[in-house]
């Protein structure tokens, strides 16, 4: 039976320095059901220049209400730029070694839109034999071609594409926070790899 559940979601954080509930009442809900929670975020909190872990620990759990928030060291993320980027793969190679350290897992929970929490979380449950659900609350690279309009033919775009593929493929199971989410992986191409009874909404 599963027990605990470990939720990967760079960009989270306790309530008091994010106005983002949806986690912190999500494992409230499953805490209430039986279950053990632990909540992975950055250290450095989002829009900030709030670090969670002032030494050089690797990590810092706080309990808040009973869910286990496990706050990993990363570097510091100043704008939307190089920075950001260093923090997001900052994030993915401490959570590949952070969370076998503090806990074993029954199932994993990976949220974007940092696609690299839900790559860290494929990898772990490989490695533990469990399922990975990937929380998809960004289409990225989508988002990035239709609001900066950036061509499709970007190498980069090219390369961020191939990870999603990646992912919703390797996922057990995928959250979409969009209606007609299966419109948009048809329009990719991808409904021969993808099984719509492993996507909700």
């Amino acid at each position: 039976m599963v027990k605990t559940i470990v939720m990967l979601t760079h960009y989270g954080a306790q309530p008091k320095y994010i106005g983002d509930m949806r986690y912190h009442d999500w494992a409230k809900y499953l805490i209430r059901k039986g279950f053990t929670v632990y909540i992975f975020c950055s250290s450095v909190i989002h829009s900030s220049t709030i670090d969670i872990i002032d030494d050089e620990s690797s990590y810092k759990i706080i309990d808040d209400e009973g869910i286990n928030y496990v706050y990993v060291k990363t570097t510091k993320c100043y704008a939307n730029g190089l920075s950001r980027i260093k923090n997001m793969f900052s994030y993915y190679f401490k959570i590949l070694r952070v969370v076998p350290k503090v806990v074993t897992p029954d199932i994993i929970i990976a949220r974007t839109p940092n696609p690299l929490a839900c790559v860290a979380g494929i990898k772990l449950a490989s490695k533990y034999g469990i399922a990975c659900i990937s929380d998809i609350v960004d289409l990225w690279p989508e988002s990035i071609v239709v609001y900066k309009h950036i061509s499709k033919k970007n190498f980069l775009i090219k390369l961020l594409y191939k990870g999603e593929k990646w992912i919703y493929k390797h996922s057990s199971a995928l959250i979409f926070s969009m209606p007609g989410y299966y419109k948009y992986i048809e329009e990719r191409n991808m409904e021969n790899i993808i099984s719509k009874d492993k996507c909700f909404y």
